[in-house]
């Protein structure tokens, strides 16, 4: 939990997560700022943020740890 509460002081809500403990890291994504961040988890230190101009729905990391998969979603307007 204070984790999350570290995390979530920096950049809101999280909408989901992932963490790769083997590489020390830690990956995010954020509806509310449309974007993924990539975070080093023993530093708490924030490594690289991806922005996206869809809505993010999700992030996971391969088995390696050597890649990371996100997920977005474009809304469609209503008739």
């Amino acid at each position: 939990h204070t984790m999350f509460h570290h995390f979530n002081k920096y950049i809101g809500k999280i909408s989901a997560f992932d963490v790769n403990a083997t590489k020390n890291l830690f990956a995010t994504c954020n509806n509310e700022d449309q974007t993924f961040r990539l975070w080093q988890i023993d530093t708490t230190k924030q490594l690289y943020k991806f922005p996206h101009k869809a809505i993010t729905g999700g992030v996971k990391f391969n088995n390696n740890g050597d890649m990371l998969a996100t997920i977005t979603r474009e809304d469609k307007e209503s008739p």
